[in-house]
């Protein structure tokens, strides 16, 4: 009865790893982002390279709780459409 729930539970279910968009868009500027990254560690050099590196590694995390935060307003939205489509006092059961 409870297939979604027992299959994110038992761990069939990655959410985190389902974030990553599958365009050819992304994967285009996920190149030219990494040649990009590339080309300053180049030109830069020790000591600013590390602390470019520091800074990245901050916003990567920072970003990481953006998705996260993301992730939980999505959940609340789809489960708040879900209580208001199974169980609205208004509604007659009637599709009109």
């Amino acid at each position: 009865m409870y297939k979604t729930i027992q299959a994110l539970y038992d761990g069939q279910i990655h959410p985190s790893e389902q974030s990553r968009p599958k365009m050819k868009e992304y994967d285009i500027l996920l190149n030219e982002l990494s040649k990009c990254r590339k080309e300053i560690f180049e030109q830069i050099g020790s000591p600013l390279d590390k602390k470019l590196e520091e800074l990245l590694e901050i916003q990567d995390k920072a970003f990481s709780y953006e998705m996260f935060q993301s992730f939980i307003n999505g959940f609340r939205l789809g489960a708040n459409i879900m209580l208001e489509v199974c169980y609205d006092p208004q509604s007659s059961g009637n599709n009109e």
